[in-house]
């Protein structure tokens, strides 16, 4: 099975995945890749933290970026909106 790498950046920089998880294809990697971005962005939120978030995801230990997902938080203005 081929493994994946999610490697994260936000605004404390580049987390890079160095394990990885092993995957049954691109689709399951695309999908476990939108779990951990709402799990993400809810933590900010859940915070009061308005952040941009990625998840970079590659195919092999060095490889190139395959795919990125991306997600910008905004808590609720001052207006309470």
């Amino acid at each position: 099975m081929p493994r994946y790498f999610f490697d994260i950046r936000d605004s404390h920089g580049l987390h890079r995945d160095d394990v990885g998880v092993e995957l049954r294809n691109m689709e399951a990697a695309l999908a476990e890749g939108r779990r951990a971005l709402a799990d993400m962005s809810r933590d900010s939120l859940s915070v009061g933290v308005d952040e941009q978030l990625e998840i970079l995801i590659r195919d092999h230990g060095e490889g190139p970026i395959r795919l990125v997902l991306s997600l910008t938080t905004e808590g609720p203005g001052e207006d309470g909106g």
